[in-house]
């Protein structure tokens, strides 16, 4: 009887071990589990921050080109306006010219005139 109650106890014991054993690698099996989720989380969230850089690193660089494209217009602008205004001086310097020169004929063609008579 002895006997009995020493094997009873020495198989209550294994199978407590053996329940300990399979709990204690469920355990370790779901702490495994949630570092791999938690990795991924923080792997995704790193992802979604360097996506999240790179589309405002974009929007920087499209409004840089924007910005750099209208002053490049602004600027042309201004030159043609520059050209406008000094092509306008210069007409008015030919014009001055031409009616200077036309002055002159008169002058000349009345002094003439004037020896002639």
């Amino acid at each position: 009887m002895m006997r009995k109650i020493v094997i009873g106890i020495v198989l209550i014991g294994i199978i407590g071990a053996g329940g300990y054993w399979y709990r204690e690698r469920q355990n370790e099996r779901i702490r495994f589990e949630q570092e791999r989720v938690l990795s991924e989380i923080v792997e995704k969230k790193r992802m979604a921050e360097i996506a999240e850089q790179r589309r405002l690193s974009d929007e920087r660089l499209q409004r840089e080109s924007i910005e750099r494209q209208q002053d490049e217009e602004k600027r042309l602008e201004l030159a043609r306006e520059q050209r406008a205004q000094d092509a306008k001086g210069q007409r008015f310097v030919v014009d001055e010219r031409y009616e200077k020169a036309q002055r002159d004929k008169r002058m000349d063609a009345a002094r003439l005139s004037f020896v002639v008579r």
